[in-house]
């Protein structure tokens, strides 16, 4: 996840099997002698190696996160844990079980909004269930990984992400039922991230959302040429960090 050129597996157990690595950070301690010493390597092999390694030493701080290989931490997961923290330092520092109690704490206070009329705020790290949110703390806070952490932003020189942008506003329309959430959930989801949901189709609707048995809605978006998108469309949406499809 480095994305290390030409450090492929082989090499790699002859660097572990003689001591010379023991860390992800010793490889950047590494020089041209010592790799050209080993097998199916020379001179020129072990210059291109370097020189990739070399290239390696700044990394942005999703893909730092991501080579962590942290539990449940996918691409997507490291991508929003770096819009949302922007630093290491702020990442390795997270409050995870205040964060946790926050994000429930806005939930209740977005469904009183809603009761109300008003918009909802924005759900911090929406996506990042107390499951997960526990792993991470647990993996960041062991001892050995920390130790391997530390040693490698050392290392390496890990680039601050930019803050997350707010979504830009649209407005979307629910119709029938969809099967991996309920129009509830959903609602919530985009209202959230600073989308409205109507009751109704008009030319202002940016998407109209159809699940199974979409009835009426469904067919006046189509009339009126409003884009029809299903829930994997949705999650997309959901997903990305400046509410674009």
């Amino acid at each position: 996840a480095m994305d290390i050129e030409g450090l492929g597996e082989e090499l790699v157990d002859q660097l572990v099997e003689r001591e010379l690595v023991a860390n992800p950070a010793d490889l950047y301690r590494l020089d041209a002698k010592t790799l050209a010493d080993l097998e199916r390597m020379g001179e020129k092999s072990a210059a291109n190696v370097l020189a990739h390694i070399e290239r390696s030493r700044e990394i942005e701080l999703a893909r730092f996160i991501y080579a962590l290989a942290m539990p449940g931490v996918g691409e997507e997961v490291a991508k929003l844990l770096a819009g949302h923290f922007g630093t290491m330092d702020a990442f390795l520092g997270a409050d995870w079980p205040k964060l946790v109690a926050d994000k429930e704490a806005i939930r209740k206070d977005n469904a009183q909004r809603r009761k109300r009329g008003e918009p909802a705020r924005e759900v911090p790290l929406e996506g990042i269930g107390p499951k997960l949110a526990e792993a991470i703390e647990k993996f960041v806070h062991e001892p050995h990984n920390r130790s391997v952490i530390e040693r490698l932003t050392q290392a390496v020189i890990v680039k601050p992400a930019p803050r997350q942008a707010r979504s830009r506003g649209r407005t979307f329309v629910l119709t029938g039922s969809l099967p991996g959430m309920t129009r509830e959930e959903a609602r919530e989801a985009l209202e959230a991230r600073g989308h409205k949901v109507a009751a109704s189709v008009s030319k202002k609707t940016d998407y109209v959302v159809a699940g199974t048995e979409a009835g009426a809605k469904l067919e006046k978006a189509k009339s009126l040429g409003v884009p029809v998108i299903d829930e994997a469309q949705l999650r997309q949406i959901l997903r990305s960090a400046d509410g674009q499809a």
